[in-house]
Formats: structure tokens, sequence, C-alpha cells
């Protein structure tokens, strides 16, 4: 009973499976090496750990990632199948986990709590993100919000000031502060109606070769 000790005399100790093949190796006021096949595969160093090759953590159990603080670290999974492999990242808040996104064996990426917004830009300038019963596409700065073909814009939403519609970047409809505005023609089909008034008191329309108000 009690401690078994292996104490170097001031070299490295070796543990071997044969005269030639290292299995362990330590280092004094050093690295651990651990070997496979006489190939080193991991090695300790003052502020980190290296590995060569491949970390399987199996079965559908974590990998863990601690930030030194008690009750607040980040993990991963696999909770894939034969053959599939779904991952799910999960991180803490004020000690309360929460599953932050998935990656499906589809290549589908999930964000699966309500709220929970994808952002973009240093300042989260651009968010997206359902609320629970709306999808909300948000520029949460005065940054405006551009929809675009390559160079070409296609839609523009100014914040406090106007929507503006393009057809091959010149601007055909725009929202103004008293109203809407149309740069261009505004067609109806045969049949379809413009309606003047209140009560859409005023209609004028087009059928059948006649013109009608």
């Amino acid at each position: 009973t009690g401690n078994l000790y292996v104490r170097g005399g001031g070299g490295q100790i070796l543990l071997r499976a044969n005269s030639s093949e290292d299995g362990i190796v330590i280092k004094p006021d050093g690295a651990v090496e651990l070997y496979h096949n006489n190939v080193k595969k991991l090695d300790t160093a003052a502020d980190r750990v290296n590995i060569t090759g491949h970390l399987f953590v199996n079965a559908g159990n974590r990998l863990y990632i601690a930030n030194g603080f008690q009750d607040s670290f980040g993990s991963i999974n696999n909770t894939g199948g034969s053959n599939d492999s779904n991952l799910n990242f999960y991180v803490r808040n004020a000690g309360t986990e929460a599953a932050a996104f998935k990656i499906q064996k589809n290549s589908d990426i999930e964000l699966p709590i309500d709220n929970q917004k994808l952002s973009f830009g240093l300042s989260q300038d651009l968010q997206l993100y359902h609320d629970g019963t709306y999808n909300v596409f948000k520029s949460a700065t005065a940054s405006e919000m551009r929809f675009m073909y390559d160079t070409q814009y296609m839609l523009r939403c100014i914040p406090t000031g106007a929507v503006r519609i393009y057809y091959a970047n010149s601007t055909k409809a725009q929202t103004t502060n008293t109203g809407f505005m149309v740069n261009g023609n505004l067609e109806l089909v045969d049949g379809n109606k413009l309606y003047l008034g209140d009560s859409g008191d005023l209609q004028i329309y087009h059928v059948d070769n006649t013109d009608k108000s």
C-alpha cells in the first residue's frame, strides 16, 4: 500500500516498449511527451498542450473549454449516428447552459432559441433572428440596409428616410415623407383598378379597349 514514485537522477525518465521505442518521456523542468509507435503524439509546454494528429471525443461525450472561472465553460459534442455527425455547441450565461448553435449532418446550421441573433459587423450592425412570432431582418444601427446585385442597387432602406426600389440600378419608386413617388410608368393590366378616395370613390381602369373612370 502507499504511493509508488518513479524519480530520476537529473536526466530524463523514459518508459519504453523496447530498447529503442519511446512510450513516455519525462524531461526535468520541461515537457512530458506521449508516443505511439515511437512517434510523438502529445507533449506539454509551459502554456499549452501540443497534439500531433487527431483528437477524438467518443460516444457523444463533450469536449469542454474553460476560461478559468467556476461554472464558466463552453462545450461541443457530436450526436450523430452511424456514418453521420451532428455538432452541438453549448455556452453558459450566468451559469445556465444553452445550445448556441448546431450544425446538422446535412450541413444545415441552426440557432435553436427564439431571439437568438445572427449578428454581423463590429457593432452587431446587422441582425437576423426569429422572435417567437416574426422573422426579423434588422439594422441595429443607423446604417443603411441595401440589397444589391454585384454593384447594382435592388432595394435600399434608409433609416428615418425613404425606401427605394430600383430597376437596373435606377430608382423607379420610393416612399417620401408625404407618401409614395413613382419615377416612370405605373402600369395596371386589364381589369385592375386604381382606387382614389377614402371609399374608393373614383376608379380608373381599362377593360376591352375602353378607358373608364
